[in-house]
């Protein structure tokens, strides 16, 4: 069988361990975690019928049966039905038997393409696990959990947790294939705390989520800290069934409520003899005491872990089904019937919403999602298609700051606008997110999201960027990345639409701000240059675009470029 190629994004989970340990173990708590939570357990609860399940000798039917049994223990969600009642959202007219078997589609498929199977996370800091450590984050949790079953069941999980704490789902959504990686067969995405109330910010993920080669499942992880925005992003994902039918939420804080309660201190006074033990400690974090991360909407490690089990179950139910279906579903790929080609392209349902720029997530009866390219300074992206790969060398300062040195950098920032960056732009860090970076190291919390950008002032020159554009080519966005940190000195944050100028060749482009969700002080962080009337344009040999910070009172960081058409 052959194996895809590790990149930066993905780290391969291989699990070598024999269906025996399962047997011998029951408990798989997170280790560091383990001297944390609380020795009491449910009185009248026990294994008996976890030690029965696994005596079949079928290795992938065991495997399976103390997943679920664990599952049950932790939770008991037959006496307590908000676990799946309120944890899991499937589109609504989708038969989920149905739904259980495209799933398995797409187990089946990686099995007969002899390819790991792709699962792939992004989000924001509830996703990259603050508070906890990076490991203790409801992906790798998941991994944890998952890729033993699915090995006995003949399938490679190939897993990556690609999170980056506030950046929104655009322009993240215009950059799948940087942070997810072209080949995903599921891909995940966040809405527990941002981006409350814009369903239309959804809808255009789910839109630009079927632009990947596989048309990914989507899970969405959604909470209740805003109902109505909750609600009105499933009403979204039921208008797009025919072609996410195996896409679902889960809803992890829904799925608790019940016993947690909504805040620590609804939590504190409730008696918990006899809860579930997966419903004890909930909101206790695992890092030390003075670590970062452990702001009041941060989840502890138990959420994590009850986030993971949602996903993990969902999932084993499509792999059970591959699995007791294994020749059929395979006689089908075979004979190339009942299957999509994912590559053939897909007709989109009209759009319920509506934006400025069709290149948002299309308008009316815009039923394809438009060509796109993206290049991006965040980490982790794959490396090939970074913005480093295509800015020019000739803008940058030749001796770049070190990226652990705090001090020097906020010097740079605070010096007189005459002298900031005078060299050329510099690669590098803001100076709040260095000190974030010097606090991972310090506690060893292995975050590994970057908000790397490239930092130029009126004193920097211009930043040069070759971009393969065409005769097709409608817009190029750009996006900022500052995160609010520059104005450490008084100054104005920056504003691109205002705070600079661009060319493409020798032709000054008009600019329009474009609203993607996060903002700075008010300020959207994307602009949209308008290059549909530029001719001779050629694909082939790449056009310069240069950027020119021209208020002397900003700093201004790029972060993104997509080019659209």
């Amino acid at each position: 069988m052959q194996r895809s190629t590790m990149s930066a994004l993905t780290a391969l989970i291989v699990f070598s361990a024999a269906i025996q340990v399962f047997r011998l173990s029951v408990n798989l708590e997170i280790t560091s975690f383990t001297s944390r939570i609380d020795e009491s357990k449910s009185e009248s609860y026990v294994a008996n019928d976890v030690l029965e399940a696994v005596l079949t000798d079928e290795p992938f039917q065991d495997a399976a049966a103390l997943l679920r049994n664990r599952f049950r223990m932790l939770y008991r969600p037959d006496e307590n039905l908000d676990v799946l009642d309120k944890g899991y959202y499937y589109p609504s007219g989708v038969d989920p038997s149905a739904a259980t078997e495209e799933i398995a589609r797409r187990f089946a498929l990686s099995v007969a393409q002899e390819r790991p199977f792709k699962i792939s996370f992004g989000g924001y800091s509830v996703t990259a696990g603050r508070g906890n450590y990076f490991r203790e984050a409801y992906p790798q949790v998941f991994s944890e959990l998952f890729a033993g079953v699915a090995k006995e069941a003949g399938v490679e999980l190939l897993f990556s947790n690609a999170a980056i704490g506030g950046v929104p789902s655009f322009p993240y959504g215009w950059c799948m294939e940087n942070y997810y990686g072209r080949e995903s067969d599921v891909i995940s995405w966040e809405f527990t705390l941002n981006e409350g109330r814009q369903n239309d910010l959804f809808e255009a993920f789910l839109r630009y989520s079927t632009s990947l080669p596989r048309r990914p499942l989507v899970i969405i992880s959604d909470g209740r800290y805003d109902v109505r925005g909750v609600q009105n992003r499933r009403k979204v994902l039921d208008h797009y069934s025919s072609i996410h039918a195996d896409s679902f939420f889960i809803d992890a804080r829904g799925a608790y409520m019940r016993f947690a309660g909504g805040t620590k201190e609804e939590y504190d006074e409730k008696d918990k003899k006899g809860w579930p033990e997966g419903f004890l400690n909930f909101h206790e974090f695992t890092t030390p005491p003075a670590a970062p991360g452990k702001a009041p909407h941060h989840p502890g490690f138990q959420h994590h872990k009850l986030a993971a089990f949602l996903i993990a179950i969902r999932l084993l139910d499509g792999l059970q089904f591959f699995v007791e279906n294994r020749d059929r579903l395979m006689n089908d790929i075979n004979k190339k019937r009942e299957v999509k080609k994912k590559e053939d392209g897909i007709k989109l349902p009209d759009a319920t919403a509506c934006s400025n720029l069709p290149i948002y997530y299309g308008c009316g009866d815009q039923n394809e999602v438009p060509t796109h390219k993206c290049w991006t300074s965040y980490k982790p992206s794959l490396a090939e298609i970074s913005l480093k790969q295509i800015v020019s060398e000739e803008s940058l300062d030749p001796v770049s700051f070190d990226k652990t040195d705090l001090d020097d950098t906020y010097a740079a920032f605070l010096a007189a606008s005459s002298n900031r960056f005078a060299a050329g732009w510099i690669s590098t860090l803001m100076p709040k997110e260095m000190n974030a970076k010097r606090q991972v190291e310090i506690y060893q919390l292995g975050y590994i999201d970057s908000k790397e950008l490239f930092l130029g002032s009126s004193s920097s020159g211009e930043l040069k960027i070759s971009v393969p554009v065409g005769d097709e080519t409608n817009f190029i966005v750009v996006c900022e990345g500052s995160d609010g940190d520059v104005a450490i000195n008084g100054d104005e944050y920056c504003n691109l639409e205002k705070h600079a100028d661009f060319w493409l060749n020798d032709n000054k482009l008009k600019t329009e701000q474009i609203s993607v969700g996060g903002n700075v002080d008010g300020i959207d962080p994307c602009i949209a240059l308008d290059v549909g009337d530029i001719s001779d344009l050629d694909e082939e040999n790449d056009s310069q675009l240069r950027i020119l910070v021209v208020n002397e009172n900003t700093i201004c960081g790029i972060a993104q470029i997509i080019t659209f058409g």
